[in-house]
């Protein structure tokens, strides 16, 4: 926007993200998990789940009570390491029963799926099992089962819970047509469970797998329907329901204007807050089953895809968006044929891929990528395959996934730097001003929200009169801009988090600032190469002032 000669820089929003915005370099994992005694076939990490310091880790294929019955491992962080604190097997698990195909975890309370679970008079109709927490004890506290169970309904395909509620998913469920799917809801009382609701598509048809995949947050549910048809065969889709009350109501059907056949749209789905990301692992965008994901927003009662999410690197096989986990400030899509897993970082107005996880062994087969899950401090991304199928995990630290890169523009014509932490923003200026503000790069790494403890907000105001912007993390130098300069600088607002001196946390670097009287302007960097350069040369004109902040190299 051009205002007598000059350059106001907005957020812009409303754009798609596609493809590499700036990838973050060291995201390691922390720990890698495997059980004790593991042999081969027991698939340990197909299905994770993390609350806090508590890991889930389902091992579907694991055969000691016989073969695949299956088994589930917690693992507690005690602040240093990640350990193994209990195996969890169904107290009537038998042969083929895939106990931990599907796991959630919530504070105390455990579920674990058993595709294959049998009922007397059924065969693989499924079950899903209760654990809750008694100190450094796991008890099983119930069997779920659906009301009306039946053969091969495949109940306990996906679960989620919030403590008091559990969803459990049939995507076999044939009330609605041959393997329309359902999902059953079921509440606690104290320290029983009780079926409160079958939940199926006001649609649903033959073949739709609605309740292949399942998230729930607070009392909002979304359910995947992979197989729905509705542009073309198994191209899929997502429904949202909303607790009225006690009673899950279905509010929208979410698909795609550019589905199409065997897209798999749903095979995944994850909830946070206002957002959502689907994936679609077979999407051929860029060639068969290379995949993608879509995000989500609400808006009042309405979801609406505001983006397709995709990598510039993906290609035929990967897979994007078998796997999605999303926490208020990233989002996680995995790549299984890949051998990764891609992190998205919330800029405040769009998603930007962010970082790639690769997997540490780099061993043909490891399936790194088949799961993930995130609770905002832990990233965990499960690999079936490592090992002879015996299976691991890793844990990642979600703090360095949390972080977004802020970008710095030099302007020959207005003789000062422009910085911004949003892609969309950074897009814009390079499209519509690119003779006047000269793209620099990445000048470091902050926080596009209030994240961790520590973190200030760093305001940026413009200033007409000197085609400029001023950045501080001090509350008080904001007020005072504000009271003594209403008419010369323009508060802007936060534009991203950082740490004041003295709350730094280790690794992070100072931001210096410098003042130019000459160009009535300020510089900031992360660069010592700048600040000795600067100090070193006074004739520049620039006048070292302060640390401004400490961000992340």
């Amino acid at each position: 926007m051009e205002r007598e000669g000059c350059i106001l820089c907005i957020v812009m929003a409303g754009a798609a993200v596609l493809g590499l915005g700036a990838r973050l370099q060291g995201a390691q994992e922390i720990a890698k998990l495997a059980a004790r005694n593991q042999e081969a076939g027991d698939g340990f990490g197909y299905a994770l789940a993390v609350s806090g310091d508590y890991a889930l880790v389902g091992a579907p294929g694991e055969d000691s009570m016989s073969d695949d019955a299956g088994a589930a491992y917690v693992f507690r962080f005690n602040g240093t390491t990640w350990v193994q604190q209990a195996k969890l097997m169904a107290a009537d698990g038998g042969w083929g029963h895939y106990f931990g195909a599907s796991v959630a975890i919530h504070g105390d309370c455990a579920v674990v799926g058993a595709v294959g679970g049998r009922n007397p008079d059924t065969l693989n109709t499924g079950a899903a099992y209760v654990f809750y927490r008694s100190g450094a004890n796991w008890v099983q506290q119930a069997k779920l089962n659906a009301s009306d169970a039946a053969n091969c309904a495949s109940f306990g395909c996906a679960v989620a819970t919030d403590g008091n509620v559990i969803v459990v998913g049939s995507w076999g469920d044939d009330a609605r047509g041959y393997d329309a799917g359902a999902a059953y809801v079921f509440r606690r009382a104290g320290a029983s469970w009780t079926q409160q609701q079958k939940l199926t598509a006001s649609d649903g048809a033959a073949d739709d797998c609605f309740g292949v995949s399942i998230a729930l947050d607070g009392n909002c549910l979304l359910i995947g329907a992979s197989g729905d048809n509705d542009y073309g065969n198994d191209s899929g889709s997502a429904y949202v329901f909303y607790d009225d009350g006690g009673f899950w109501v279905q509010q929208q059907k979410l698909t795609v204007a550019d589905g199409t056949a065997n897209q798999f749209f749903g095979e995944s789905v994850a909830l946070g807050g206002s957002h959502a990301i689907i994936g679609a692992s077979g999407d051929a965008q860029v060639g068969l089953f290379s995949g993608s994901a879509y995000a989500f927003v609400r808006d009042g009662a309405t979801w609406t895809a505001t983006s397709k999410l995709m990598s510039s690197d993906l290609g035929p096989g990967d897979s994007f968006g078998n796997g999605v986990a999303l926490c208020s400030s990233y989002a996680l899509i995995t790549a299984p044929g890949e051998d990764a897993v891609y992190a998205f970082t919330w800029d405040g107005s769009g998603w930007v891929e962010q970082s790639k996880l690769c997997d540490p062994a780099g061993e043909d087969n490891d399936v790194f990528g088949a799961s993930v899950a995130t609770d905002s401090d832990h990233v965990l991304v499960g690999a079936p395959g490592d090992d002879d199928d015996r299976g691991s995990a890793y844990v990642y630290d979600g703090t360095s996934l949390r972080l977004a890169p802020v970008h710095r523009f030099w302007s020959e014509v207005y003789g000062n730097h422009f910085y911004t932490i949003s892609q969309y923003e950074k897009d814009y200026v390079m499209a519509r001003w690119s003779d006047v503000w000269i793209y620099e790069g990445i000048s470091y790494y902050t926080f596009p929200e209030n994240a961790v403890a520590g973190l200030s907000a760093v305001h940026r105001f413009w200033s007409e009169r000197y085609c400029s912007h001023f950045y501080t993390a001090d509350e008080a130098e904001k007020e005072y801009v504000i009271d003594m300069y209403p008419g010369i600088w323009v508060y802007e607002g936060p534009v991203f988090y950082a740490f004041r001196p003295g709350q730094q946390p280790a690794g992070t670097v100072p931001v210096y600032r410098f003042w130019s009287e000459d160009l009535a302007a300020h510089f900031y960097t992360a660069s010592l190469t700048d600040r000795d350069f600067l100090l070193s040369h006074p004739e520049r004109g620039w006048q070292y002032e302060t640390i401004a902040w400490y961000a992340y190299p």
